[in-house]
């Protein structure tokens, strides 16, 4: 996000993404690194061992509810 050099795998992107450079180069869009064990969105976007899927559904607020009673 903050290398501007364009790159040939890059060309694809319209022009109208780059609202998110402008919004980051303005300060009002803050980018932070995240560590990967703390990334939440794996749960949702990759295959995790059981471990890190209980820490990532920790991350995101997942609870169990206990069985289901009818």
């Amino acid at each position: 996000m903050k290398n501007p050099v364009f790159h040939g795998r890059s060309k694809h992107i319209d022009t109208r993404y780059q609202f998110i450079r402008e919004c980051v180069e303005s300060g009002q869009i803050v980018i932070e690194f995240i560590r990967t064990e703390e990334q939440r969105a794996d749960a949702l976007t990759k295959g995790l061992p059981t471990a890190k899927l209980a820490t990532a559904w920790h991350l995101l607020g997942v609870r169990n509810l206990g069985p289901r009673q009818d």
